[in-house]
């Protein structure tokens, strides 16, 4: 299917803070909870693994602990064209998308001939479709926001969407590697403290697809953590 259409607006909210519980590092101070909301418009996105690389939890007093970013929360909205990526589907609710594709002529492929294949569609409700979405969107949000603060072209850490508390979060990750011999080989360049002050603290976040929106809350974390060469 044709690329999703991307309007995105960025801006910084003043919201009312509140405890937002579920989240680990201590008490911290956040947006009202259960922001998510759907009017009249989610596939968890989840952040590889390098095949090269174990990682392990930070360890010893000169590794962080994960840390709420104090920098001003932002709000970003984005519509999605129904019928290209994703297709809403009003008797049911839900979302229709591509989940896979399926080759259509194996024989013909080991005789020599070019691949075809097919997709498979798949349907998710609009609500997980909407919250997963919205994460999605806000990782990108997140990366493009905090290196834009510290000055930078490109973002040198790495952005994530993980779960704390069965709440979708955007992880901002700062990354040592040592090779097999325990010897240090690369880290991110920015350190732990310019990425607490300028990551975003929670972002606003909108979707909308034919008409129909969700929108959510959605919490920003820092963590450092270690990965070793295999």
């Amino acid at each position: 299917m044709s690329p999703t259409s991307r309007r995105s607006l960025l801006h910084t909210v003043g919201v009312a803070v509140a405890t937002l519980a579920g989240c680990l590092g201590g008490t911290s101070v956040d947006p009202p909870a259960a922001a998510t909301a759907e009017s009249t418009p989610s596939t968890a996105t989840t952040a590889k693994s390098d095949p090269t690389t174990t990682t392990r939890q930070p360890s010893g007093p000169t590794m962080p602990e994960p840390t709420r970013p104090r920098g001003e929360p932002i709000s970003t909205r984005e519509a999605y064209v129904d019928g290209e990526e994703y297709t809403y589907l009003p008797e049911e609710n839900a979302v229709e998308y591509v989940s896979a594709y399926r080759h259509t002529n194996h024989e013909a492929v080991e005789n020599g001939s070019a691949p075809e294949r097919e997709p498979v569609y798949d349907t998710v409700p609009f609500e997980r479709w909407g919250r997963v979405r919205c994460a999605s969107v806000a990782a990108s949000t997140v990366a493009e926001t905090t290196a834009d603060r510290l000055g930078h072209a490109e973002l040198d850490a790495s952005v994530g969407i993980t779960s704390r508390g069965g709440v979708p979060t955007v992880t901002v990750a700062r990354t040592i590697t040592y090779d097999r011999q325990g010897n240090r080989v690369s880290a991110t360049d920015v350190p732990f403290e310019d990425l607490v002050a300028a990551a975003p603290r929670w972002v606003e976040t909108t979707v909308s697809l034919a008409g129909r929106e969700y929108e959510t809350t959605v919490p920003v974390w820092v963590r450092a953590f270690e990965q070793r060469q295999q």
